[in-house]
């Protein structure tokens, strides 16, 4: 199967102003750059190669674009009319670009998801642009330059990094590190005086998943605000649980201060609100919120100087824009609307006109996926897998993405409420050919895994999981093409298997423009083959032996777009990585994307690749990954040879 980024639409993905009357954004699906009007009507195009993820506009006004498999920065000016192209910057050791910020002094910093590095650039030095590169840490998700301030979030590390910056843009000290206890989705950030920083985040409540009476408990959406003083400790000023106004998944909040008063409107990726906060930028108290319908799927979103707000959403595969109702903002119309919010529960309101335009965004080399497939993707990124779930006690209103952020993982070891077993979070992307699925194996196929996550997913709502929707209950759905007055729980589950069928990986950057293997790399095949490939077998379906790969068919599999070989089986294994899920202990992980995955192990104790390798011990006929037996028998890996075996995964 294609790339999942190359099925599910034009992918609207990120949003930025480029002067007083127009905005650009990124395609994601289609790898693509769109110049818009105030208005969010597209006025051109520009395609651009190495799916295009991320774009910034510097204070000279041209405008740079990246993607997640390329190194090369492209470069725009906007000429009044068209957005032309004025070069490029190929950044060396990189194999692609998420997210990227302009500087003070012309400066460019780039995040390299692999690697995990913040890259300082300066376009100038066209043969050297790295000024500097330093491991921030796991997950890089985005940055944004706010002032002499640089703050980037770590998704896998479940921490906002805040850097100081120099006059030049070069990257100075950590003044602050926020962490939590998982996931952070999205930020804001707003200088106060006396060089203060005001920082709005949006994340996964701030404590342990507890699985303990098998449903999913404290894994509400929570936005939380801070205070960083010049001088000092960050501290926090308030948190608010989104879940309980219906905002599930807000992953781009939008932070206005004016004086000490600050305002925060968040939307919600997995549902169909909008909370709005009122509250003192100096003051450790409860913010004043309300609520509005909303459409679900924002990813990006920024305040146009109209004071309308404008978004860009992936799952509608569309720009939403909110206009400013001038009364709203009074402070007797924001009294009225907090009574009635408190009055009203939020699922309450859902037949409400949504104050939102949208528009629809097309792209023939990235075409919509069939009305099904996008009913399912819905199931699997908003509420409507548990649309009467609460957030009371360890209740938690939720969707698959709050611990599968984009289908990949959060970075969380959790308890699973069996024994004493932990484990980290799979990806939930390439099921399809991954059979048995999950750690114990106990969900055989597609069909079982949908009509078991429809049981745990709504598990302690009081709602049976057999139950139909109505569309009237959900008039967004119209957006997806969703035609039927009524959609029955077998129909559900149908549409929630068509999506996990097409929901691929995304192409691995490490391979795209190349062919064949280097040196390193084909001696690290080898030894994949002596040493691994018994478990991690190069097969097209992992519960079907005869569709392993040959070891000569290898290497134009790895280097095709799709990079569909599974890299697994479908045994179970002893191999030293304790507890055992199961008492015939662990199913053979996928290797597929392995680079995507962290922390590794299947109870995450492993922290890198590296480390991985260096506990492997094996003979001719076993083979650990850790806890190996004191036995003289076996043997390590030497140094060359966990380097040619890094090369090669690295390619998976």
């Amino acid at each position: 199967m294609p790339p999942a980024n190359l099925t599910h639409g034009a992918d609207p993905y990120a949003l930025v102003s480029l002067d007083a009357t127009h905005l650009v954004g990124v395609l994601r699906g289609a790898s693509a750059l769109v110049l818009l009007d105030a208005k969010l009507h597209e006025l051109a195009r520009v395609v651009v190669p190495g799916s295009a993820v991320t774009v910034t506009v510097t204070e000279s006004g041209e405008c740079w674009v990246a993607g997640e498999t390329s190194p090369h920065l492209l470069r725009f000016r906007f000429d009044g009319r068209a957005l032309v192209r004025s070069g490029d910057l190929e950044i060396p050791g990189v194999f692609g670009v998420r997210a990227l910020a302009a500087g003070p002094a012309g400066a460019l910093y780039a995040l390299d998801a692999q690697s995990g590095k913040l890259l300082t650039l300066d376009p100038r030095r066209t043969r050297d642009p790295i000024r500097e590169a330093r491991v921030v840490g796991h997950g890089p998700l985005s940055l944004r330059r706010v002032s002499s301030n640089l703050v980037v979030d770590l998704l896998l590390d479940h921490a906002l990094l805040v850097f100081r910056l120099s006059a030049t843009g070069q990257v100075l000290e950590e003044r602050a590190r926020i962490h939590h206890d998982g996931p952070i989705w999205g930020f804001d950030a707003a200088p106060l005086s006396a060089g203060e920083l005001l920082i709005t985040a949006t994340g996964v409540e701030d404590r342990p998943l507890d699985r303990s009476d098998g449903s999913f408990g404290f894994i509400d959406s929570f936005a939380f605000s801070y205070l960083l003083p010049e001088h000092g400790e960050v501290r926090e000023l308030w948190r608010a649980n989104v879940s309980e106004l219906g905002v599930v998944t807000p992953k781009a909040p939008l932070l206005d201060v004016t004086a000490a008063r600050a305002h925060v409107y968040i939307t919600g990726y997995g549902s169909d609100r909008a909370a709005e906060f009122f509250f003192d930028a100096h003051a450790q108290e409860a913010p004043r919120a309300q609520t509005e319908p909303f459409y679900p799927g924002t990813s990006a979103g920024i305040r146009l100087r109209s004071g309308d707000y404008a978004f860009a959403n992936p799952l509608l595969d569309a720009w939403v824009r909110r206009p400013l109702s001038k009364e709203r903002h009074s402070s007797e119309a924001q009294e009225e609307a907090r009574e009635r919010e408190e009055s009203r529960s939020p699922a309450e309101g859902s037949e409400r006109r949504v104050l939102a335009e949208v528009y629809p965004v097309e792209a023939p080399q990235a075409p919509l996926a069939t009305s099904e497939e996008r009913l399912g993707e819905a199931l699997f990124f908003t509420t409507l897998m548990a649309p009467s779930n609460s957030s009371e006690g360890s209740h938690s209103r939720f969707s698959c993405e709050t611990c599968h952020f984009e289908g990949y993982g959060d970075g969380r070891v959790h308890y699973t409420g069996r024994d004493d077993v932990r484990v980290t979070t799979k990806p939930l992307r390439g099921l399809f050919n991954n059979r048995p699925h999950f750690s114990r194996a106990l969900d055989a196929d597609l069909a079982t895994v949908s009509h078991h996550e429809f049981r745990v997913a709504g598990k302690g709502s009081g709602q049976d999981p057999w139950f139909e929707i109505k569309r009237e209950d959900f008039p967004w759905l119209a957006q997806l093409g969703v035609q039927d007055a009524t959609l029955g729980a077998e129909a559900l589950r149908r549409a929630l298997i068509a999506f996990l069928m097409r929901f691929s990986h995304t192409t691995n950057p490490a391979v795209v423009g190349r062919t064949g293997f280097d040196a390193t790399e084909s001696r690290g095949a080898a030894q994949f083959r002596e040493h691994c490939a018994r478990c991690h077998a190069a097969r097209l379906q992992s519960d079907v032996p005869e569709s392993a790969l040959p070891f000569e068919a290898w290497q134009t599999a790895i280097f095709s777009p799709e990079g569909a070989l599974v890299w697994a089986s479908a045994e179970y294994q002893k191999t030293g990585v304790v507890p055992y899920v199961h008492e015939s202990g662990t199913r053979v992980p996928s290797l597929r994307r392995v680079y995507a995955k962290w922390p590794h192990f299947t109870n995450g104790s492993a922290d890198t690749l590296q480390g991985v390798l260096e506990r492997a011990r094996f003979d001719e006929r076993r083979f650990f990954h850790d806890h190996a037996p004191e036995d003289g028998a076996l043997r390590a890996l030497t140094a060359e040879e966990r380097r040619e075996l890094l090369a090669f995964l690295e390619l998976l």
